[in-house]
């Protein structure tokens, strides 16, 4: 079957995942923008605990990464929720990575 003036359904469907990737990408990139703009506030009252950001809002608070992982994953589905470590910049881990945000 041929839609949008030649494109198959494989092609559809990468680019419907790759749009729909690309928005949760976004939404994470700005979760974590939240963080280090907030970062010194949220260490004062979070310090030491994994925060759940969403929507620019921390909506929980752990003791524990996996329990905050597994309640997290399955209240709000993957890659709607930033989980983060809150640290102080200069105890936090760098990680780098080879994806690059556009």
């Amino acid at each position: 079957m041929r839609v949008n003036g030649g494109t198959n359904d494989g092609q559809l469907i990468q680019w419907v995942l790759l749009s729909r990737l690309e928005g949760e990408m976004a939404s994470l990139e700005r979760e974590y923008r939240y963080f280090k703009d907030h970062q010194d506030e949220l260490v004062e009252k979070y310090g030491g605990k994994f925060i759940v950001i969403v929507d620019d809002e921390v909506v929980a608070a752990y003791e524990n990464e996996l329990e905050a992982y597994t309640e997290m994953k399955r209240k709000y589905g993957l890659g709607h929720f930033l989980l983060q470590e809150c640290l102080p910049q200069d105890q936090l881990l760098q990680y780098h990575s080879r994806v690059a945000f556009s």
